[in-house]
């Protein structure tokens, strides 16, 4: 019944219904599309995302809120994974690309419908060299020769110390060596050592050590620097070399 005291007819009130159904659907539909960000220089995609960087140029994304909107934009996705979708914001990229988040932040990627942690690649730090020990009941040799080895230098006051004791005999003290070289070996840590005096060459294989006053100097040191490095991982931002996909962050 109208308010003009006109009644309908039950053919007409179906095609209302009909109508609004039809514009209920359309009004869904319009709202159920990927949104596109431009990467721009003047306007970068990371303002509006939790990225630092990205390489891409273009990003889809969509806000999600309910079980059926997930349902139409990744019809892939499994049941188990819906109510951990919500309220997320999902992008999805179509070429591989490269990105940065801040380090508290975690790359989760659908794989085969289902949400999984994207490894990134681990931050980069120089190698710390752990000092070690001189063993007292082995020889060892110093060899103070300027760019010998300088890149072996790592503590001041380093001796050399043989693998096999019997490498390292009395011959090696009686020349003052002017000349060498130290090669790395495919045992980690140790080194092959060539000393040369004119004609008289000699090698052994050996790895560096330090006595007590001058390990406990390293040790300390080393320790410091362990710590850093510990630190600057917790506060750098994690990168990510990754492929086409849909991703979100957490």
């Amino acid at each position: 019944i109208l308010n003009n005291g006109e009644t309908k007819t039950e053919e007409e009130i179906t095609s209302i219904k009909n109508i609004s159904k039809v514009a209920v659907d359309n009004l869904i539909q319009e709202e159920l599309k990927w949104q596109v960000v431009i990467n721009k220089t003047n306007d970068p995609v990371h303002k509006y995302f939790d990225f630092n960087q990205v390489s891409s140029e273009r990003v889809e994304y969509f806000q999600f809120g309910d079980s059926y909107s997930i349902k139409e934009l990744i019809p892939s996705i499994k049941s188990s994974d819906i109510e951990y979708t919500k309220d997320k914001k999902v992008f999805k990229i179509t070429t591989d690309f490269s990105l940065e988040l801040k380090a508290d932040k975690n790359l989760f990627q659908l794989v085969e419908g289902n949400w999984l942690k994207v490894d990134h690649k681990p931050f980069e730090f120089k190698t710390l060299i752990k000092p070690i020990k001189m063993d007292p009941g082995k020889p060892g040799i110093r060899i103070d020769v300027i760019g010998f080895g300088v890149e072996y230098q790592e503590f001041a006051n380093m001796i050399w110390q043989p693998m096999n004791s019997e490498d390292l005999d009395a011959t090696f003290f009686d020349h003052n060596w002017p000349d060498g070289s130290i090669v790395e070996t495919n045992v980690s840590g140790v080194y092959k050592i060539t000393l040369k005096d004119d004609t008289v060459v000699m090698h052994f294989n050996g790895y560096p050590v330090l006595q007590k006053y001058a390990y406990k100097k390293a040790m300390k040191e080393y320790n410091k620097k362990l710590i850093g490095q510990e630190d600057l991982m917790k506060i750098s931002p994690k990168h990510f070399e990754v492929k086409k996909g849909i991703y979100t962050i957490e």
